[in-house]
């Protein structure tokens, strides 16, 4: 469960920059020749309907051929119009393929190798090329050839005011192993971090539901929460948020994939923004019998007291499953650890079943890669040791931005392999002396099929990790 989930996390960040670099590409580009940006975008539709044309007569759809001669006809035209060389066109074709979507995962491969020198100084604070050609490579062993099926980077701009940069998210879908993942890019710019620092709380409401009153489910980061649930104007008109987007955008892929499970998941700021949409699927009317999954690397703290007893409720009643991966000696998931002023001295508190990952160590015998921890509702006792792993003082060492980066998370989980692929989190949610006793857990609200990955199954449900259970 974990491994894929961490390729995916990995690859957004690569394949943002891609499109980055592609969209100013094309940009220059089209300035440079003097294309109206009406035209341009005609010229794209073109190009990507001529492709897909040659996709079916490659099937042998020969009922396409007609139609493939006008469009390249049509292509001819707006290059002689424009005054394109053939050169200028396989600019063009060059960097809009790069943006075309659906993407098979060998596709992206094919963009990361061919373009790499365009976005190597990017990528050497994301482990380099080398490390996201191998997670690229990694995720198509694991989950077949899956799709990135969608792909938002709207705005994206990575200068150091972060100006009108907004949230970056992908879909894959894997039609072997049966998944929709969306997945969140952590933070790589100066409005990422801004809105990271913003540790001031706001109610947590979900506009976009049919609910009538608008209930709150506790309090929640309000940098995090403007990122997924803002509705902004353009144009005098109120826009859809992100959540809203995403929740569109899931309804129509489970029409066209039936019986799929859904998962979320992301890295750093990434991570909080899977799990705040994790909670909003579990309690949307189209996957109520669902149990939605969300897999989190290095999440920041997001919500309080109240969202955790929230989370409580949707993991009993089996509508929600969480597991929070971090690296012992990450800072990020111990801030920001309370408000400041709005409202003032409130304290953050994590959710889900949490794997924290150790470093190698050759010092102790008894070393364990990992062990479990999970808020038990009620045990003042496990509070406490809880709070103690999740001093951000304790937290703070000369390596915290390493530690925190995905190839460390990597390394990490690949050496936890052997003991956590014997774990499988159905069964560790049904442990109470990890979890304790959830509410509702054997009386939930509505009837709910167990969806989970269990002990029968082939598929290890964390990974395949030495090590051993060692609970809080």
């Amino acid at each position: 469960m974990a491994d894929p989930m961490l390729d995916m996390c990995t690859l957004i960040y690569p394949v943002s920059f891609l499109r980055l670099d592609a969209t100013k590409n094309l940009e220059k580009f089209r300035e440079s020749k003097g294309i109206t940006s009406d035209d341009f975008t005609v010229m794209k539709a073109f190009h990507i309907r001529e492709q897909a044309l040659l996709e079916e007569l490659k099937k042998g759809n020969m009922e396409k051929q007609e139609e493939y001669k006008k469009v390249s006809d049509k292509i001819k035209s707006l290059k002689e119009t424009w005054e394109l060389s053939d050169g200028d066109w396989n600019i063009f074709v060059h960097n809009t393929d790069i943006l075309s979507l659906p993407k098979r995962a060998t596709e992206i491969k094919s963009d990361m190798v061919i373009n790499a020198d365009n976005i190597k100084p990017l990528l050497v604070a994301f482990g380099g090329e080398d490390y996201n050609v191998s997670a690229v490579e990694s995720l198509v062993k694991r989950c077949g050839n899956c799709t990135l099926a969608y792909f938002d980077d709207d705005f994206a701009q990575y200068d150091l005011l972060g100006v009108k940069s907004e949230l970056v998210y992908g879909i894959f879908v894997a039609k072997t192993t049966k998944k929709i993942t969306v997945a969140f890019r952590g933070s790589v710019n100066g409005s990422d971090w801004i809105q990271n620092f913003q540790a001031n709380a706001v109610d947590f409401e979900l506009p976009e539901t049919t609910d009538p009153d608008k209930k709150t489910y506790g309090k929640v980061h309000k940098g995090f929460y403007n990122y997924l649930f803002e509705r902004k104007q353009e144009d005098g008109k109120v826009m859809p948020s992100k959540a809203d987007e995403i929740m569109q955008k899931l309804h129509v892929l489970l029409k066209d994939y039936p019986g799929f499970d859904v998962y979320f998941t992301g890295h750093s700021l990434g991570g909080a923004l899977s799990t705040m949409m994790a909670f909003r699927a579990a309690v949307d009317d189209e996957l109520s019998q669902k149990t939605v999954y969300n897999v989190s690397f290095a999440s920041p703290f997001f919500g309080d007291q109240g969202v955790r007893d929230e989370f409580y409720r949707l993991e009993g009643q089996k509508k929600i499953r969480h597991l929070r991966i971090s690296n012992d000696d990450d800072v990020v998931p111990l801030i920001p650890f309370m408000t400041l002023f709005s409202p003032p001295g409130m304290a953050y508190k994590h959710v889900g079943l949490n794997v924290r990952l150790y470093p190698r160590s050759s010092l102790s015998p008894i070393f364990k890669s990992f062990r479990f921890f999970y808020p038990k509702p009620g045990d003042w006792v496990n509070s406490i040791s809880n709070a103690i792993h999740n001093n951000l003082l304790l937290g703070i060492t000369f390596k915290a931005l390493p530690n925190h980066l995905c190839p460390e998370y990597r390394a990490r989980l690949d050496d936890a392999e052997v003991g956590l692929s014997k774990k499988f989190l159905e069964v560790l949610y049904e442990d109470e002396d990890i979890v304790g006793r959830l509410p509702e857990l054997t009386s939930p609200e509505t009837s709910v099929p167990a969806l989970t990955v269990g002990p029968e199954s082939s598929v290890p449900a964390i990974t395949d990790g030495p090590g051993d259970k060692s609970e809080d």
